[in-house]
């Protein structure tokens, strides 16, 4: 007897679709391969498809039902959830997690999906929300169902992660209650290989859905009135950070955005008090602040070294701080540049050393230790080994000025390159009496000095004016 194979999944990616990727991956060096306008085109033709108004994608089913519950919470307040006895783990998980209280219903085996008068019967003033699940392509809803959600004014959630395209009354499912989570995992009717999607027809629970897919940031929403709301004082802290007080932490690890370059003069200040307001929140005056600089970029006449600079001093100022030098890792032309992972594993060597016993490698960039003016130079002395790149010419970032203040490029010259004492000396034959340098003290460098261990050195300046 011939033995019958039937996979239980299996993908149905075309040749068309591969090729649709690689083209798409090959249009431009700066693809962006998130929330890009394919993104937004595919979420208004679901949404067309569908029957909805909004829809919002995330990256699987599981953060559809995870996002959707922590919406339902914002708007609407914490209660109990009836949920069914069979469904996928994450609809359970997602109640749990946004502390709402599951109420279990069993199922009608000829749907597979909640027993409506179990569920009629468990719904009290306590009921926030009835999440129901349509299972394997079948309908699970009823209009007696429906009726009495109605009449009782309980918030219908549907997964419909299962059932793309199955119909109540000639109508998607997905469509009759608050809000609907479909799956596009590589298995289901339609998949985007990992994927979900969240759709709805109320304005201020897309809203919410598209801030929280966004960890909490504001301008996602896609109201300018939001966008005022995350610049209030305490709003971001309340919303991402304050929910953490209180569990064990090793530290802090900040990258910082550029909207902060234009007070880099009160930069310092308030960052220290941020950071020791944290340090009090965990009852612990020393947790380490490790940080990203921004990086370089074209920001047109604000010149972002001044905000760089700020920076390099908290590394100084504050207790148990080090820094991350991005001066190697910009792009002039993007303003979020790509390479994040060099960030993230500078941030990674610094932790690895400092907290958790690891050793072997370096994980700080040379800082300017000492300068004097010597006759018609500038000697500098570094915390540690430096050199000078040959690819980029020296002049272009090295700038001296003289009495009358006004800077021009300079030359640079390593001495004792091998001794203990390195020095750079900096000299330009248009200033003979030089009293202040700058380093790479502009929006867009392309670094030239970079310690021994391959790190580069931050921008900077001996002067204040």
């Amino acid at each position: 007897m011939k033995k019958l194979f039937h996979p239980l999944m299996h993908n149905n990616f075309s040749k068309e679709d591969i090729n649709s990727v690689i083209m798409f991956l090959k249009q431009n060096k700066n693809v962006i391969l998130t929330q890009s306008k394919k993104v937004s085109e595919f979420e208004k033709k679901w949404s067309e498809w569908l029957g909805t108004k909004y829809s919002v994608f995330v990256n699987s089913g599981s953060s559809a039902n995870l996002i959707t519950l922590q919406a339902l919470k914002l708007i609407y307040g914490n209660g109990e959830i009836i949920v069914p006895t069979l469904t996928w783990i994450s609809d359970i998980s997602s109640v749990l997690q946004n502390n709402f209280k599951p109420i279990f219903v069993d199922i009608n085996p000829k749907t597979l999906s909640m027993n409506e008068d179990q569920v009629i019967k468990k719904i009290n003033r306590k009921t926030k929300a009835v999440f129901i699940s349509h299972i394997q392509g079948f309908n699970g809803l009823s209009s007696k169902l429906l009726n009495f959600l109605k009449k009782k004014k309980v918030i219908l959630i549907e997964d419909v992660c299962e059932s793309h395209g199955a119909k109540f009354k000639n109508k998607k499912l997905g469509t009759y209650g608050l809000a609907s989570n479909f799956s596009f995992y590589y298995a289901h009717h339609m998949s985007t290989i990992e994927g979900g999607m969240i759709s709805t027809n109320d304005k201020k629970f897309y809203e919410t859905a598209r801030i929280l897919r966004s960890h909490g940031m504001l301008r996602e929403a896609g109201n300018k009135k939001f966008e005022q709301i995350q610049k209030t004082p305490g709003v971001l802290f309340n919303a991402m950070l304050n929910p953490f007080v209180g569990y064990g932490i090793k530290g802090f690890l900040w990258y910082q955005g550029e909207a902060n370059r234009h007070n880099y003069n009160i930069y310092e200040e308030i960052v220290n008090k941020m950071v020791t307001s944290w340090r009090n929140k965990w009852n612990e005056d020393d947790l380490p602040f490790y940080f990203a600089q921004i990086a370089p970029f074209n920001y047109g006449k604000m010149n972002s070294a001044f905000l760089r600079e700020a920076q390099l001093k908290i590394s100084n100022s504050l207790k148990n701080a080090e820094i991350v030098v991005t001066i190697d890792v910009g792009d002039c032309s993007e303003i979020h540049p790509s390479k994040k992972i060099e960030v993230g594993k500078r941030l990674a060597y610094i932790a690895l050393a400092k907290d958790y016993g690891f050793v072997g490698f370096d994980y700080s960039s040379p800082k300017l230790k000492d300068w004097i003016v010597r006759d018609n130079e500038i000697v500098l002395e570094f915390s540690s080994r430096v050199f000078i790149k040959n690819k980029t010419q020296p002049s272009k970032n090295f700038e001296i000025a003289g009495p009358d203040k006004i800077f021009y490029p300079a030359e640079a010259t390593l001495s004792n390159v091998y001794g203990e004492v390195q020095q750079i000396i900096i000299s330009s034959d248009k200033v003979s009496s030089p009293i202040a340098l700058r380093y790479g003290f502009k929006n867009c460098v392309t670094p030239n000095l970079f310690g021994r261990n391959g790190l580069p050195v931050s921008s900077f300046r001996t002067d204040n004016f």
